[in-house]
């Protein structure tokens, strides 16, 4: 599934859940009115314990958009960001638990007025649980959505054996690289972004990758973010203690040239400017390929 289909997966939930928050907060509000105004003792204590759910529906819909917007941006997983995530996900699971097990047994007990009002409340509960969880089940499952793992995918405009387009980006070391300037140069160019799941996934590895071969003379690697700015990766590569030479690409420039979708993107370049590898998606199992061509483009 390409980052940007996965994405909207999960924007889709988190809609869902802001929406039934903001109609919780409007039915509070309006019950609320309706208990202040004159009417009998019994139906305004209904009125009013209605409104007190509806409330707490909305606080906690309000907390679990907190939650989930930890989850999906703590890049670096601290004691702190699991509990304010992880908590509140177990304790929406087990009220969902409950209330499956409450309605299972309401289908099967004996007819009745109690039957049915705890079925209706049980499926109610379910419901409003289910929304409440859905933005942190997919939040958890972005990473693995956005995974592919193969070459040549939909919106790749380059693959293996065509000449690199021409591009141009400045470092944020404040270095200018041009493409006909790295004729000659070996270079891993890497195209990610900082909300991407794999690509936090595959920075490391290529850290790794610059850590052995940027003392070689001819061996250049370039990390470029997608849509990112200077603003964004500054801090953000002070925070990951990256030394590989990061580069915005706030409009695509650099990106276009390569593909139209998915990220992230490797591709190695050869000494006469053609594209000798090119892979999409999480790349674990595709290191010791990557490092075999590597070589072999340095050795000539």
């Amino acid at each position: 599934m390409d980052p940007h289909q996965a994405f909207r997966v999960f924007v889709y939930a988190d809609w869902v859940m802001t929406t039934a928050a903001i109609v919780a907060l409007c039915l509070a509000v309006i019950l609320a009115i309706f208990a202040l105004l004159p009417s009998n003792k019994s139906r305004r204590r209904t009125l009013w314990r209605r409104a007190l759910f509806s409330l707490v529906v909305f606080a906690i819909y309000f907390g679990m958009q907190a939650s989930v917007m930890v989850g999906l941006y703590s890049h670096e997983r601290t004691t702190l960001s699991t509990l304010l995530f992880g908590v509140p996900a177990l304790l929406l699971a087990m009220g969902l638990s409950v209330a499956l097990v409450r309605a299972a047994k309401s289908v099967f007990s004996p007819g009745g007025p109690q039957r049915r009002q705890t079925l209706g409340r049980s499926l109610l509960a379910i419901v409003l649980l289910t929304i409440g969880l859905a933005p942190h089940v997919t939040t958890l499952l972005l990473p693995y959505l956005t995974v592919i793992h193969h070459d040549n995918q939909p919106g790749t405009l380059v693959t293996i054996g065509d000449p690199v387009p021409e591009f141009a980006f400045t470092t944020l070391d404040g270095v200018a690289i041009r493409s006909d300037e790295l004729r000659g140069k070996v270079v891993v160019l890497n195209f990610f972004a900082t909300w991407c799941g794999p690509c936090q996934t595959e920075l490391p590895h290529l850290q790794t990758l610059w850590d052995d071969y940027q003392h070689h003379p001819d061996f250049r690697l370039y990390v470029v973010g997608r849509e990112e700015t200077t603003e964004i990766l500054k801090p953000y590569q002070e925070q990951h203690e990256w030394t590989f030479p990061l580069a915005p690409d706030p409009d695509r420039a650099v990106y276009d040239q390569f593909a139209t979708q998915a990220i992230p993107r490797t591709f190695l370049i050869s000494r006469d400017g053609v594209i000798a590898y090119e892979w999409t998606g999480g790349w674990e199992e595709e290191i010791p390929k990557l490092r075999k061509l590597l070589d072999r483009e340095l050795a000539k």
